[in-house]
């Protein structure tokens, strides 16, 4: 979570595709609002052994909202791999991240297609092992293996079945914003636009939920930070809840999700909301010839 306070905050105010306030759902989940045209909403990924949560997460919500904002034209996953190896300014790959940097990638330089690994879709797949157990995960998968360090900024397609090269497969984000720690303007923006991006401490227990609205128990210990996929909120017993995609697969939680608390002290999922409306006009090719090392 280090680094966070200290990046600027464009926050966003207003947006003329809000609905009025008195319109909000109690119950949301952008899954069912756009799964006809954008069934990859509801795909729950997988990370492997890497802390690539802020670039998995970042990627996957820019893949919805783009598929959202083409109205389903563009299906194909966009490049986890790109932003996490080739983004020098969002922190250090495998070793963490910052999803607000992440987006800033995607207006300024643009993200390439890429799908989960050993998958043959897009110009830059995955290629870090998963799926793969996680701890505390039951399932069919063989424990995530060890891997050091962060898969270098590859400057081609490494999909080789792939027809485009990478300088016309970019797809590209209007100016980032953070969203007002502000619940309804977190689901205005939702509704709007699809999923946003958010990071909370993760606590000790948080690996072991299975179902209901979590909260961190009281003896609870804080072990580091994580970025998730905010996708919709909710009520469950009376308690308001944030439904939330994580990226550990669909054998952990809640077939891969979990319901939070909102407006929780110790969580504080309002206060790091991120996202980027996606810029559909801009060309889809780039310039190879700038310095990777300066974005």
């Amino acid at each position: 979570m280090e680094g966070r306070d200290k990046i600027p905050k464009a926050v966003k105010t207003s947006d003329p595709l809000w609905v009025d306030e008195r319109k909000i759902p109690k119950n949301f989940d952008a899954r069912k609002k756009w799964h006809k045209k954008c069934p990859r909403i509801a795909e729950v990924l997988d990370q492997g052994r890497c802390g690539s949560c802020w670039a998995i997460s970042s990627a996957q919500a820019f893949t919805d909202r783009y598929c959202i904002a083409t109205r389903g034209k563009h299906q194909m996953r966009l490049s986890t791999a790109n932003v996490m190896s080739c983004c020098k300014s969002c922190g250090n790959g495998c070793k963490g991240g910052l999803d607000p940097q992440a987006w800033a990638y995607f207006h300024k330089h643009g993200l390439p297609s890429g799908g989960s690994y050993n998958t043959t879709e897009g110009c830059q797949p995955y290629t870090i092992v998963s799926p793969c157990r996680h701890r505390e995960n039951i399932s069919p998968y063989e424990n995530c293996p060890y891997r050091n360090g962060t898969p270098a900024c590859q400057t081609s397609c490494t999909n080789t079945l792939y027809g485009k090269r990478l300088d016309e497969d970019y797809r590209f984000a209007k100016k980032p914003y953070h969203l007002p720690k502000n619940e309804k303007a977190i689901m205005r923006d939702i509704m709007a636009h699809g999923p946003t991006t958010t990071a909370f401490g993760v606590m000790n227990d948080f690996f072991s939920y299975k179902s209901g609205v979590y909260e961190p128990s009281k003896d609870a210990e804080f072990v580091g930070g994580h970025a998730v996929k905010l996708i919709g909120w909710g009520m469950e017993n009376k308690v308001p809840y944030w439904l939330i995609m994580n990226s550990w697969n669909e054998y952990w939680g809640d077939h891969g999700l979990v319901k939070m608390r909102r407006n929780h002290p110790g969580i504080k999922l309002e206060e790091e909301c991120w996202a980027a409306v996606p810029d559909t006009k801009r060309g889809h090719s780039h310039n190879l010839d700038k310095d990777y090392e300066n974005l």
